[in-house]
C-alpha cells in the first residue's frame, strides 16, 4: 500500500497570486494553442464546406450526404480505447503516447485540408497515378480523412489536458483556456474564412487553414508528456485482441460509467445525444441556404463575427442567470423548447430573401437561443475529478465517454470548449481564487440526481445551495 507524503514546506500562494502562478505555467499557453488547433477542422468539413460546395453548383442532396463525414466526431468513442492504449506509429516512441498521436493527427489534417483546397468540390474526372477517379468522390474522401484525424486529435488533446493538470482548480483553468483557443478557431473558420474567400478564393483560404494547423504542431513540441501517460506506456498490457483486452478497452469503461451514475446513466447519455439534435440537422444546410438566397459571403461573415458573437455571449449569460434563479433543470428545458423554435426565424428570412437587416435580426435571435442551449449542453458535461481519474481502471472510461459526449453534436459540435470563451476563462480563474477556502469542496460538478443541485450538493429552493455555518458541504 502506498501513502502520499507531504511536499517540502514552501510559501503557500493564495488569491490572485495563485491565479498568476497558474497562468505563468507553460501548460496554459500550450492548452490555448491546442484548443485553437482542435477548433480549426470542424467547420471546414461541415458548415463552411457547404457554402463552398453550393457556390460550385453542387446539389443539396450531395451536400447533405457529404456532411455525414461529421459522424466521425460522433463515433470516435469506438477508437478512443486504441488511442488510449497504443502508441502512434513511429512518433509514439519519439514523443510519447499523447504527443505522438497529437502530431500524427495534426499533420494528417493539414495534408488533407491542402488536398481539399487543390482538388476542389466540382463535378468532373480526376486522374491520379494513371487512374481516372470522380473528382467529387476524391474530395469527399479527403473530407472524411480530415474529420477522422480531427476527431482523433480531440481525443488525445482531452486526454493530455486531463492528465497534465495538477489539481481540480487547474483543470478548470485549462478547460477555460482551451475554450478560449477553440472559440477563436471557430470565429476564423465560421466567419473570417467567408471574408477571405470573397477576396482570395476558396482554395487559397483552405490552404491558409491548413497552414494554421501549424499552431497545433508548435504546441505539440512545446508540450511535455504527462507522467501518467509515461507510466501507462511503460506498464505491460495484455494483448488488445484477447478477451480481457477487449473487455478492458471497450466494455469496462461503460460498466464503470453506469456503476458510477446508476439509473441516471442512460438518461444522461440520451440527454447528451439528443439535446442538440435540431442544430445537427440544420447546421450543414444553413450556409447553402444563405447562398441560395443570394447573400454574399462578406455579409454573412461580418454579421456572424459581430452581432452573432455578441448575441451568443448574451445568451450564455442569460442562461447562467436563469440557472441561478430558476435552477439547472428549468433552464435546460427552456433551451430544449426555445432552441428548435428559433428555426422559425429562418422561415421568415426565406420570405424576405437577401435582406441584410432581416438576416442580422435572424442571426441575433438564433445565436441568442444557441447560447442558451450551449450553456445547457455545458452543464450536462461531467467534469473529471482528479482523484477519480488517477485510478488506472477508470481513466480510460473517462476518455472514452468524454469522447462520446463531445462528438454527439456532429458537424456543429459545440461542447464545453465553445460555450463562451470569456465566461469559461472567468470561471477557471474564479475556481483558482476559491482554492483552499474554508468550505471548499474539492469535488467537481456532476450531473445532478434527484434532490441534488448541479454541483452534487443538497438542493434548496430557487436552485441555490445553503450551507450550515462551520460545516463543509456534503
Amino acid at each position: 500500500m502506498t501513502s502520499e507524503t507531504a511536499p517540502a514546506a514552501e510559501p503557500k500562494l493564495k488569491g490572485w497570486r495563485l491565479v498568476a502562478a497558474n497562468l505563468r505555467e507553460p501548460k496554459v499557453l500550450v492548452m490555448l494553442l491546442l484548443g485553437f488547433s482542435s477548433g480549426i477542422p470542424i467547420y471546414l468539413v461541415g458548415n463552411t464546406l457547404g457554402y463552398w460546395m453550393r457556390e460550385n453548383a453542387i446539389e443539396l442532396s450531395t451536400i447533405g450526404f457529404l456532411s455525414w463525414v461529421g459522424l466521425a466526431y460522433s463515433l470516435k468513442f469506438l477508437w478512443a480505447p486504441l488511442i488510449d492504449k497504443l502508441d502512434a506509429p513511429v512518433l509514439g516512441k519519439w514523443l510519447g503516447r499523447r504527443r505522438g498521436w497529437m502530431l500524427l493527427s495534426q499533420v494528417i489534417v493539414a495534408i488533407a485540408l491542402f488536398g481539399m483546397a487543390n482538388v476542389q468540390p466540382q463535378e468532373g474526372q480526376l486522374v491520379l497515378w494513371g487512374q481516372t477517379l470522380d473528382q467529387l468522390v476524391v474530395f469527399g474522401v479527403l473530407a472524411l480523412v480530415v474529420a477522422f484525424a480531427s476527431a482523433t486529435q480531440d481525443i488525445v488533446i482531452d486526454a493530455w489536458r486531463i492528465e497534465i493538470a495538477s489539481s481540480n482548480e487547474q483543470q478548470g483553468l485549462l478547460t477555460a483556456t482551451s475554450a478560449l483557443g477553440y472559440r477563436g478557431a471557430l470565429l476564423v473558420t465560421d466567419s473570417l474564412i467567408l471574408i477571405f474567400a470573397a477576396h482570395i478564393g476558396w482554395s487559397l483560404s483552405y490552404e491558409v487553414m491548413a497552414a494554421l494547423m501549424g499552431v497545433g504542431i508548435l504546441a505539440t513540441f512545446l508540450a511535455r508528456e504527462p507522467a501518467a501517460s509515461v507510466q501507462a506506456a511503460a506498464a505491460s498490457h495484455g494483448s488488445m485482441l484477447s478477451a480481457q483486452g477487449i473487455y478492458d478497452a471497450i466494455v469496462a469503461p461503460f460498466v464503470v460509467f453506469f456503476r458510477e451514475h446508476g439509473k441516471w446513466a442512460l438518461v444522461m447519455l440520451l440527454a447528451i445525444s439528443l439535446y442538440r439534435l435540431p442544430d445537427f440537422v440544420l447546421g450543414p444546410m444553413a450556409n447553402p441556404f444563405y447562398a441560395d438566397l443570394g447573400l454574399d459571403k462578406e455579409t454573412v461573415g461580418a454579421v456572424r463575427g459581430s452581432f452573432g458573437l455578441l448575441a451568443t455571449t448574451l445568451g450564455i449569460a442569460a442562461a447562467g442567470l436563469c440557472a441561478v434563479r430558476f435552477g439547472f433543470f428549468t433552464t435546460l428545458m427552456a433551451g430544449a423548447v426555445l432552441g428548435p423554435g428559433s428555426n422559425l426565424a429562418f422561415s421568415y428570412l426565406a420570405l424576405h430573401g437577401a435582406d441584410a437587416g432581416v438576416f442580422t435580426a435572424v442571426m441575433v435571435i438564433d445565436n441568442f437561443l444557441l447560447g442558451l442551449r450551449r450553456r445547457g449542453a455545458d452543464r450536462l458535461h461531467v467534469q473529471p475529478d482528479q482523484r477519480w481519474l488517477h485510478g488506472h481502471a477508470v481513466r480510460p472510461a473517462q476518455l472514452v465517454l468524454r469522447a462520446a459526449r463531445q462528438g454527439t453534436e456532429g458537424n456543429v459540435r459545440l461542447d464545453d470548449r465553445t460555450t463562451g470563451s470569456g465566461p469559461q476563462f472567468a470561471r477557471g480563474v474564479f475556481a483558482i481564487l476559491r482554492r483552499n477556502g474554508p468550505d471548499r469542496d474539492t469535488r467537481t460538478a456532476t450531473v445532478p440526481g434527484p434532490g441534488r443541485s448541479p454541483h452534487g450538493r443538497p438542493r434548496t429552493s430557487g436552485g441555490m445551495t445553503r450551507h450550515r455555518p462551520g460545516r463543509k458541504p456534503e
